[in-house]
């Protein structure tokens, strides 16, 4: 993996971070997982409406969005790799303690080759409900770099031979998948969490949403055990079909949804 700091509208490779770092020091930042294909990041307008949100909620200054696409660009065409996931990291710069020194961000961009898009192919994933809680909270809705409950929720599943779990919220709503967002499909409906639960603001679970069956409700583990079916979604691998105590996995019922998501990568 490479990693590149943003200086001056342009990428310069960097092998290392000072402790100072407040991204480091306090989690004072977040970040975006991007799938890019043949040079290009996957659902730039969606990513930039949501670091745009995630910047107002931290009181971060507003990052130049045109110049740091074409300097993703620019890495990406000398990197020449047709698939690779990509990670921006945007931290608050200068140091200081719990009060910052200043609100400008500062964005580190780490580039991993892929062999094959993550989007074709996706296997069924087996999953429990998670024993971590999540507070309900609109902090949950951004990709703030503090991810410990996610972190702590995948050993969990590790621990008992699960490929993802459910993670409810302190109100017992379910919220989300450790790393995306949860779908239940109910009869003609699709059921998804309400960003007040404390999921993440999904770019998948907003592309999913522009389809008229497709609901953000308060859901419930009673709703979740009696759906048709159930899947997960986020913008890097795409729609995942799930298996749940007596929920088989359906991945013919996926293929709408996925196909979908595939027409509003760019």
């Amino acid at each position: 993996m490479k990693h590149y700091l943003f200086t001056k509208g342009v990428f310069s490779p960097v092998e290392g971070l000072l402790p100072s770092n407040r991204g480091f020091a306090y989690a004072d930042g977040f970040f975006e997982s991007v799938l890019c294909l043949d040079g290009k990041p996957t659902f730039w307008d969606l990513r930039v409406h949501r670091m745009r949100r995630a910047s107002e909620f931290l009181k971060l200054e507003a990052l130049a969005f045109d110049d740091l696409h074409k300097a993703i660009v620019a890495v990406l065409t000398e990197h020449h790799h047709s698939i690779t996931r990509i990670r921006l990291t945007i931290y608050r710069e200068g140091e200081g303690r719990y009060l910052p020194e200043t609100n400008v961000p500062a964005v580190l961009l780490s580039v991993e080759d892929l062999n094959a898009s993550p989007f074709h192919n996706t296997p069924a994933r087996r999953i429990g409900v998670s024993t971590v809680r999540l507070f309900n909270s609109p902090e949950g809705n951004h990709k703030l770099i503090s991810k410990h409950a996610q972190v702590r929720a995948a050993l969990e599943a590790k621990e008992r031979g699960l490929d993802d779990l459910i993670m409810l919220n302190t109100s017992e709503e379910v919220s989300e998948l450790i790393a995306g967002n949860l779908f239940a499909v109910i009869g003609s409906e699709v059921l998804t969490p309400s960003l007040r639960a404390g999921c993440l603001d999904g770019v998948a679970r907003r592309v999913l949403l522009e389809l008229p069956q497709v609901k953000s409700v308060r859901l419930t583990m009673e709703q979740i055990m009696g759906a048709d079916a159930l899947f997960g979604a986020n913008s890097v691998t795409g729609v995942m079909p799930l298996e749940y105590d007596s929920i088989a996995a359906n991945p013919e019922l996926m293929i709408g949804f996925k196909d979908h998501l595939e027409s509003r990568m760019y």
